[in-house]
C-alpha cells in the first residue's frame, strides 16, 4: 500500500473523529428544555414564577426560564420549559407575559424565511 494514500486516509479519519467529538460535546452542553401543557405554562406566568420568556411567532411557542424547577405529578421538568399555543390564544399569552413582567424580561422572535 502506498504511504501517501495511507497517510491521507489516516488524516481523513482523524479529522472526522475530531468533528464528531466536537459535535457530540456541543450537543451535551445544550440545556434541556421540557415541554409542558399550555395551561401549566400560563399558570406559571400568572403566578409570577417566570424569570424570562421568549415568544416565537409562527410556531406559537413560548420558552420560559423559571425561578425554580417546575414539578408536577412527581415529575421534575426543570427550570427551562416550553409550551405551544394556538393562534387565537396569542394575544392572551402575550398580554399575560407583559402583565407578569418577568424579572429578566421577555422578547418576541419572528423567524424569517431564508432566501428570496
Amino acid at each position: 500500500m502506498n504511504v501517501k494514500r495511507l497517510s491521507r486516509s489516516l488524516i481523513l479519519w482523524v479529522a472526522l473523529a475530531i468533528v464528531l467529538a466536537v459535535f457530540g460535546f456541543s450537543s451535551l452542553n445544550q440545556p434541556k428544555v421540557s415541554s409542558i401543557d399550555t395551561s401549566d405554562g400560563m399558570a406559571l406566568i400568572e403566578a409570577g414564577k417566570v424569570d424570562q420568556a421568549k415568544i416565537t411567532e409562527g410556531v406559537q411557542r413560548v420558552n420560559l426560564t423559571l425561578a425554580e424547577d417546575f414539578t408536577k405529578d412527581d415529575k421534575n421538568f426543570g427550570k427551562l420549559v416550553q409550551f405551544n399555543y394556538v393562534v387565537p390564544q396569542g394575544e392572551s399569552v402575550v398580554n399575560a407575559i407583559a402583565e407578569a413582567n418577568p424579572k429578566d424580561g421577555y422578547t418576541s422572535d419572528v423567524p424569517r424565511a431564508r432566501g428570496g
